[in-house]
């Protein structure tokens, strides 16, 4: 798992994303998926690169992001980490 990654706010076009990506992206290894969030800098969906070509460069990204998200804490046990991710008990929300 890699730490680099690009950041999008999630009110603004799939235009304005396309020219984010492109001004930060040149520094990090391999972006496959960038992380939408809020004002308040809190993770709100994801959205893989390949959509925000293929999708028309008007509609905004709160509209087509994937907000069904599994997240844990840094600080979260590998153990329970492993059993959020198999599903055994909801995350550490």
């Amino acid at each position: 798992m890699t730490i680099e990654f690009v950041d999008l706010k999630e009110d603004i076009t799939l235009k304005q994303a396309i020219n984010h990506v492109r001004k930060n992206i040149l520094d990090k290894e391999t972006i496959k998926t960038c992380f939408v969030i809020d004002k308040n800098i809190k993770l709100k969906g994801t959205i893989f690169l390949k959509d925000l070509i293929v999708s028309e460069e008007d509609a905004i990204i709160a509209n087509i992001m994937n907000k069904n998200i599994i997240y844990t804490k840094t600080t979260e046990d590998q153990e329970n980490i492993a059993r959020i991710r198999l599903g055994i008990y909801g995350s550490s929300r």
